[in-house]
């Protein structure tokens, strides 16, 4: 009897499988196109580095090529150019230690080479943490059998419709509200709280699972610590001790004002005094730590200031950003499983102003921003050079930051676009105020950008088309320079479409830079074998006085009866109009007055047509000048 419903699990299960109800819950998957089944990330294209990351390294701010897999993928084909990387950034908004070892289980059957491991900023608010409004108690175990379950269509169904007939939720009131405010219930844990030190076992359980799962399948893996905004964040909830009474909490305030006044006032060796008072009330409050570390950076006493900003950082009760403890967690399990630790930490305090974090690398709270994410790429390319060998000495050792950043590809653009990101998330709680990473010099190029950016957010312009409107403004404005980025940026993401190749193509003809054209339309051509890229590839060699290989070239292009019919009329006239052209040059007359014809078939008002080949019928000379 037992049988019976454990049959009609399994027949519904295939059933709703059969009919493509519930999804697929894995972050690979296989696709078929031609008949051919494939992976949705390719992962048959050379050597597999993937680095399981919290949102820190995701593009959630900048858009396209800024997630550090992007960048390291830039150094290591520098390093190694004969082979063919492929580095796949996992990280994902709003998930913890849970759900990356749910990942991790799923990564090693794509036997990846290496698992790059950079995570800790959401376990507390992320899926399934202690102060998340997502919980499903406080036993891992049933978190980790109903991430198992997912994977079942039966339960997707039942799921969802439970959420259906129990779950209120306002969608617009969800839309006008930052990730930030949706995630967070718990909006206070205070350090070494019962909540605070489930999540420190969380953490370093869930690790060393996913750390043996990797292992166990003998696949590399490097940890790296993490990072957050010390210097320049205030805490976002300060919180006095339990016991103390409210006159004392009164007391407190009283002295940390005058001190924040004497602060302001310069009179640095009072503010001392007023902040040691405070102390001996209450040392606990995040935003004293921080004021005290903010003293000492003024004092250029860089080492008890940076011990005050991770205290301020340890003492925030709002846990967006992970406290010292799951840094230590991650080198301790580092050292006893003999992994490679990159100290992405101590890397970030070492290139910052002072020593210690704060904007020069960091967007707001914890993101980096681009020179961050920069930074992070060339650590962990160290790592990969350090730990990890491919039997061949890496070339281009000596190349600098500044030709990473450029084969980056990296505009003005994109840089707004991640400033857009910025101001709206810090305009919203728990920010109290918003900030900028932008200061625009030329204002119209500042409201023309803005527009862009508009229509890209609201779906009207694509990421694509946003950098070629932006490219038709600076042509606009005789800025070939800019444009030129523009289109190399999409070049960059989307490297096998050819329509930026032929925009790049486009622009160095109409500059008579011909030899810079016949190479772009060549990239072009090499992605797409349309006739009017060949037509315009002939139109340069004419430029040229390369008249055998543009008849070739026209040649080629009109045998292409499928692509032709694709053109306009006006198109195909002005092919033919050319084509006939380059026959003249190479003395067929006869030739040039059929394609004339043809020409003037498809556009009789081709005035130039008719001229010509009115002197052909003539027997006249005729001279054509480039």
């Amino acid at each position: 009897m037992l049988l019976i419903p454990v049959l009609f699990f399994v027949l519904m299960e295939l059933l709703l499988r059969l009919v493509n109800i519930g999804t697929q819950e894995k972050i690979v998957l296989r696709i078929k196109e031609d008949g051919k089944e494939y992976y949705q990330l390719n992962p048959d294209v050379g050597k597999r580095y993937f680095v399981h990351a919290d949102e820190n390294m995701i593009p959630q701010l900048f858009p396209q090529k800024f997630p550090v897999n992007s960048l390291l993928k830039d150094r290591l084909s520098e390093y190694f150019p004969s082979r063919n990387f492929e580095v796949i950034n996992f990280g994902l908004s709003a998930v913890n230690s849970f759900t990356v070892l749910d990942f991790a289980r799923e990564i090693v059957h794509y036997q990846p080479d290496l698992v790059i491991i950079y995570m800790g900023h959401n376990e507390f608010y992320g899926a399934f943490g202690v102060g998340s409004v997502e919980q499903l108690g406080k036993s891992p175990e049933w978190v980790r059998l109903y991430l198992r379950l997912r994977q079942f269509r039966t339960f997707q169904l039942v799921r969802n419709l439970i959420a259906k007939f129990l779950v209120k939720s306002d969608k617009q009131a969800a839309a006008n509200r930052t990730l930030m405010e949706q995630i967070a219930k718990k909006k206070s844990i205070p350090l070494h709280s019962a909540d605070f030190d489930l999540a420190c076992r969380y953490f370093r359980k869930n690790l060393q699972q996913i750390v043996a799962t990797i292992q166990k399948n003998h696949i590399k893996v490097i940890l790296s610590t993490i990072t957050s905004n010390l210097k320049d964040q205030p805490p976002f909830i300060s919180l006095f001790s339990d016991s103390l009474s409210r006159e004392k909490i009164d007391e407190w305030e009283t002295n940390f004002a005058r001190a924040k006044k004497l602060l302001a006032q310069k009179r640095y060796d009072q503010v001392s005094s007023y902040l040691h008072r405070c102390e001996q009330i209450d040392p606990h409050p995040a935003r004293l730590r921080f004021l005290f570390g903010k003293l000492y950076l003024i004092q250029k006493d860089t080492l008890s200031a940076r011990a005050h900003f991770f205290g301020a950082r340890d003492e925030d009760a709002l846990r967006f950003r992970a406290p010292s403890a799951f840094n230590q967690i991650i080198t301790q399990i580092a050292a006893n499983n003999k992994i490679p630790l990159v100290p992405i930490d101590s890397i970030f305090n070492a290139s910052s102003y002072d020593g210690i974090v704060g904007y020069e690398l960091i967007s707001e709270h914890l993101h980096p921003n681009i020179r961050g994410y920069e930074l992070m790429a060339k650590s962990f390319s160290q790592a990969f050079l350090n730990h990890l060998s491919l039997n061949e000495k890496p070339e281009n050792l000596s190349l600098s930051n500044e030709y990473f950043h450029t084969k980056a590809a990296i505009t003005l653009l994109d840089e707004a676009i991640g400033d857009f990101a910025i101001q709206h998330l810090t305009s919203r709680w728990p920010f109290k105020r918003k900030r900028a990473l932008l200061h625009y010099q030329d204002s119209a190029e500042k409201n023309y950008i803005e527009s862009l950016i508009k229509e890209y957010k609201t779906g009207v312009l694509s990421w694509n088309k946003a950098h070629f409107e932006l490219a038709n403004y600076y042509l606009r404005k005789n800025q070939p320079e800019k444009a030129i980025a523009e289109y190399l940026a999409v070049i960059k993401v989307v490297p096998n479409d050819y329509y930026g190749y032929f925009k790049l193509g486009n622009l160095f003809f109409s500059r008579n830079k011909f030899n810079k054209a016949v190479l772009w339309y060549q990239k072009a051509l090499a992605r797409n074998d349309m006739p009017f890229i060949k037509a315009k590839l002939g139109m340069v060699y004419l430029n040229m006085s390369l008249f055998s290989k543009a008849a070739a070239i026209f040649q080629d292009a009109v045998r292409q009866e499928e692509m032709i019919n694709s053109l306009s009329n006006q198109e195909k006239s002005l092919l033919f109009y050319y084509f006939a052209i380059s026959q003249i040059k190479l003395d067929k007359i006869r030739a040039a007055k059929l394609y004339l014809k043809k020409s003037l078939q498809f556009n009789n008002n081709n005035g130039e047509a008719h001229q010509l080949l009115q002197l052909l019928n003539a027997n006249k000379k005729v001279k054509i000048q480039f």
